[in-house]
């Protein structure tokens, strides 16, 4: 019997003692999770703010007004709050996106990459084919190749002067809309009298070449810095081509100093680069654009520098010029308006030189960029190389910026061509070499890819 009773209490404890371990097993998890849990769920309450009104984002996300949460003790509100905020997730997310993208389109200039990617989704994707290290001619039979089709290459690292001449370049904001065209340039006769081109007719007359190997200096982003683009102008012996930016200021002014010198203008048209991150400018040619928006886009910037020009040439343009369908509505264009496109090549897949050649409209290709270094040494080096090039082939084209290094070189090294046995010459003379020669395109060892700022 006393064995009995004995088992029995054993029996009667057991009943009690698992409930009370369940019970202060409960109460544990209950206080470990009030002490842990709100530290990594913040309730609606507590979500980051955005750079809008709480009464803003919810009109323009179409929000309703949070529902209270219930009156409960402290024990339980973090439940409370993790199944509202389940319900709200969604909309806060959105919410906080829209603001986000509205609050941080910071202005990306051409010259410094934003944080954020300028440049939408579509663009990006349509921006991944990297250049190679070399630099092949353009080859006539990428003309026929559809616009997906690209070939394997590297990703172009940062270009060196991006950061070194912000001082350059305006702020552009790239989600901005282009300009309207306020008003359209009148399409150039297609000939003047005795079947002069307006390419020609615009020409500055040079003297007799007399067999002497020929130098062209074109100055891009004229217009761009205002004050060392007249001091460009003002100090430089003519003749210089003038390439000046579609969306300068006080083109109209530029245009007069530089013609009234004697110098050649030339319009300096925005392409999309390669690097998304980079804004080419306002009304910039893009891949993807419809044959009509790249003639409006074409027609506004040639609006901007008038008719006294002799031809155009791409600013950036390295991911724009490699797309056959896209360049041949642009070199059409320029056909019909008599003016000559100028290849700058900042890219080794460029296809506009070899079409405009298998066009038969006039055409030039950039041989040296001067100022992709932007210091005095390396500026006199890529001069030196010119003169080799020009003394090789017979003619050079070489072109740079109005940077003070840049502007500092060619003062003191362009009286010296003369002596040296050069001729310096507008890029149209160039140009008729080209005509009557149509020589191929020349290699040389200068820079293979270069969005140039």
């Amino acid at each position: 019997m006393a064995r009995k009773q004995r088992g029995g209490g054993k029996a009667g404890k057991k009943k009690w003692v698992l409930p009370v371990a369940g019970g202060a097993l409960v109460l544990g998890v209950a206080l470990l999770a009030m002490a842990i849990v709100p530290r990594f769920i913040a309730s609606p309450d507590k979500i980051e703010p955005v750079a809008v009104s709480p009464a803003e984002q919810q009109t323009r996300n179409h929000i309703s007004p949070k529902p209270q949460q219930p009156q409960v003790g402290d024990a339980l509100a973090p439940l409370f709050r993790k199944a509202t905020k389940a319900k709200m997730d969604a909309a806060d997310t959105m919410s906080a996106g829209a603001a986000s993208a509205q609050s941080n389109v910071a202005p990306d200039a051409p010259l410094i990459p934003s944080p954020m990617p300028s440049a939408p989704p579509s663009v990006m994707a349509m921006a991944q084919a990297p250049v190679a290290a070399t630099l092949p001619p353009a080859n006539l039979l990428s003309a026929s190749l559809p616009p997906s089709m690209s070939l394997p290459t590297a990703e172009p690292a940062p270009h060196p002067v991006e950061a070194a001449a912000k001082h350059t370049r305006p702020e552009q904001v790239a989600a901005l809309p282009p300009p309207p065209i306020m008003t359209k340039g009148p399409l150039p006769p297609a000939a003047f009298k005795g079947g002069e081109m307006p390419w020609q007719h615009n020409a500055i007359a040079v003297a007799p070449i007399a067999g002497r190997p020929m130098i062209a200096i074109v100055l891009d982003d004229m217009g761009v810095d205002e004050r060392r683009s007249r001091l460009a102008v003002e100090e430089l012996q003519a003749p210089i081509t003038t390439s000046i930016m579609s969306y300068a200021k006080g083109i109209p002014a530029l245009a007069a100093m530089a013609h009234g010198k004697g110098d050649e203008l030339m319009l300096h048209m925005p392409m999309q680069p390669l690097n998304p991150k980079i804004d080419p400018g306002p009304n910039a040619l893009m891949v993807g654009l419809s044959d009509n928006e790249i003639r409006r886009r074409l027609d506004w910037g040639l609006a901007q520098v008038g008719n006294d020009i002799v031809g155009v040439n791409n600013h950036m343009g390295s991911r724009f010029t490699e797309w056959p369908q896209g360049m041949r509505v642009v070199l059409e264009d320029l056909r019909q308006r008599g003016l000559f496109y100028l290849d700058s090549r900042t890219t080794p897949h460029a296809v506009g030189y070899n079409m405009a050649k298998a066009m038969g409209m006039p055409h030039v290709a950039r041989d040296v960029f001067l100022d992709d270094t932007m210091t005095t040494a390396a500026v006199e080096k890529q001069l030196a190389l010119t003169e080799r090039f020009a003394r090789l082939h017979g003619a050079a084209v070489a072109i740079g910026h109005p940077h003070d290094v840049t502007i500092a070189a060619l003062r003191t090294w362009l009286p010296t061509l003369a002596a040296k046995g050069f001729a310096q010459v507008p890029i149209t003379a160039i140009v008729r070499r080209n005509q009557a020669a149509d020589h191929p395109l020349v290699q040389v060892s200068a820079p293979a890819s270069s969005d140039s700022p």
